[in-house]
């Protein structure tokens, strides 16, 4: 077997806790990046996301499904990722680049779902789902947002996209 495929299969793993992150927690990449192991808590199924320069720290509920999946990451596939590049971090992905974990998941998952752009495409339709069940208030906790400003431009986006397809679709056009 060629080293490129083992370590494709080595890394699926983290590849599917990152995805899980970008998709259910609406996590960016700078975030993923700022991640520690000790921000993940198990036993309560929630994770802390620090902040950063444009996010305020917050802590959110793990999905049921992502529970055995950050679990079989923390325990086998993070220390052999660190053995391997003789490493020693507190970081949840250690690398060089995170912001290169997050396109590279992004692109393999393009080439499923061609209509996705980018992980800002996937943290916009997050958001915007939130937006639809939870309170605007609710949405700024969970998305960092500093200000309810952010928030709402993704409201006023969700309006501009639904105003675009009821031209474009509109029974009597």
């Amino acid at each position: 077997m060629e080293p490129w495929n083992s370590n494709c299969k080595a890394l699926a793993p983290a590849n599917t806790v990152i995805l899980g992150f970008l998709i259910y927690q609406g996590l960016d990449s700078g975030e993923i990046a700022r991640l520690e192991t000790n921000h993940v808590n198990l036993n309560e199924g929630k994770i802390y996301i620090p902040s950063g320069r444009k996010s305020s720290s917050r802590t959110l509920k793990l999905q049921a499904n992502q529970i055995l999946p950050l679990k079989t990451y923390l325990e086998e596939t993070r220390p052999a990722i660190l053995e391997k590049r003789e490493l020693q971090s507190t970081y949840l992905f250690p690398s060089k680049k995170s912001s290169d974990l997050v396109c590279n998941i992004v692109e393999a998952v393009k080439k499923i779902h061609p209509e996705i752009k980018d992980s800002r495409q996937l943290r916009s339709s997050v958001l915007m789902n939130w937006l639809k069940t939870n309170n605007i208030r609710q949405v700024q906790y969970m998305a960092g947002h500093k200000s309810i400003r952010s928030t709402e431009s993704y409201r006023r986006e969700d309006l501009t996209d639904l105003t675009k397809q009821l031209e474009m679709f509109h029974p009597l056009r």
